[in-house]
């Protein structure tokens, strides 16, 4: 059986079996059709078959069309889109909306319980939110944790810290999902220089930017890595960064002064753990291994300490294993060969 008749028969079956409607899905991709080709991102609503697109469309407020998509990660497969919609390599998804994971030749069991789990939590809040926002943009404060398979494979756990200061794959797509998870939730409203939550504060005003981070953890942060913050001119000029509105200087646009801040705050998610990762006589050292046998810190690890400070990994909670699984939900779309393994 190809990709393309797996999915439509998996997708079938569960809609069956779970009774839920069939409200989309959206896939992270490359486009390589039309005027969005070679543009990677988001790209939802999606259905299987044109028919489920052109009835969703009518529903939306359009004459009942919709237009198709192929992408670079899913071979010889046609999705079809609503007319209405126009969310086409979007850099954020809103909460509630299923993701269709890249198909895996090894992986067809793992992809039939990630489709019957992540169709099985979209229920009418999130179908009301599709049908009646064309653009999709307002938010629902759903949770669209979709389990994935933990078990080890042949590569070990991967480790996701950066190397020598410089990102990996698995670092870069942490820190996306952990921006995605703090501030790709909110409004449009809070919008700035094309970044969501730029000027955004949550905690009763500690923890600023597109990563929610307070002050005091910056200050751990430029610890472990003082020549980082010595180039942004030290630890009080990273805190203005992070925490003050932008623009923030004469010469600089929104758009560049956001920027720099999603920068630093991705640098500042891996010296935070590195602070406080492998210390003598500190109890809360991350425990992952690599193929080697070597200790490094999980994508789990480092997200809960980002989430729940720098005991956040051993201090199992409620909120920090919920936490966790958003992320990594984000992550087994954007990077699976990250999400094995994990703690």
């Amino acid at each position: 059986m190809n990709s393309k008749d797996f999915l439509k028969k998996t997708l079938e079956k569960a809609i069956s079996q779970e009774k839920v409607n069939n409200i989309g899905f959206a896939i992270v991709g490359t486009s390589n059709m039309g005027d969005s080709s070679g543009k990677y991102g988001y790209y939802f609503p999606l259905f299987m078959s044109k028919k489920e697109a052109d009835s969703i469309d009518k529903k939306m407020g359009g004459e009942g069309e919709c237009h198709m998509h192929t992408f670079e990660e899913y071979p010889d497969m046609l999705f079809y889109m609503p007319n209405s919609s126009s969310n086409h390599g979007m850099d954020l998804l809103p909460l509630g909306i299923p993701v269709m994971p890249a198909p895996h030749p090894a992986k067809k069991d793992l992809l039939k319980k990630t489709l019957k789990a992540a169709l099985a939590q979209n229920l009418k809040d999130v179908r009301e939110n599709i049908l009646t926002t064309p653009n999709l943009d307002q938010k629902v404060d759903v949770d669209n944790t979709v389990e994935v398979d933990d078990s080890p494979n042949e590569t070990g756990c991967p480790c996701c810290g950066r190397v020598g200061g410089k990102p990996t794959r698995c670092s870069d797509c942490l820190a996306k999902a952990i921006q995605q998870v703090e501030t790709g939730g909110l409004g449009d409203d809070t919008i700035v220089g094309g970044v969501r939550g730029c000027n955004s504060c949550g905690d009763k005003g500690k923890s600023c930017g597109p990563h929610q981070i307070q002050k005091r953890y910056i200050t751990d942060a430029c610890e472990a890595c003082p020549e980082i913050c010595a180039k942004e001119g030290g630890v009080e000029a990273v805190k203005r960064r992070i925490h003050d509105p932008c623009p923030q200087k004469a010469d600089e646009t929104a758009e560049d002064c956001c920027k720099a801040k999603v920068a630093l705050g991705e640098k500042l998610i891996d010296c935070y753990n590195k602070r406080y990762n492998n210390r003598p006589g500190f109890s809360c050292n991350c425990k992952n291994k690599d193929p080697q046998g070597k200790e490094c810190c999980s994508c789990e690890e480092i997200a809960k300490r980002h989430q729940g400070g720098f005991r956040g990994p051993c201090k199992d909670t409620a909120a920090r294993r919920t936490y966790w699984n958003k992320v990594k939900s984000i992550m087994s779309a954007r990077c699976p060969e990250c999400t094995n393994c994990m703690g």
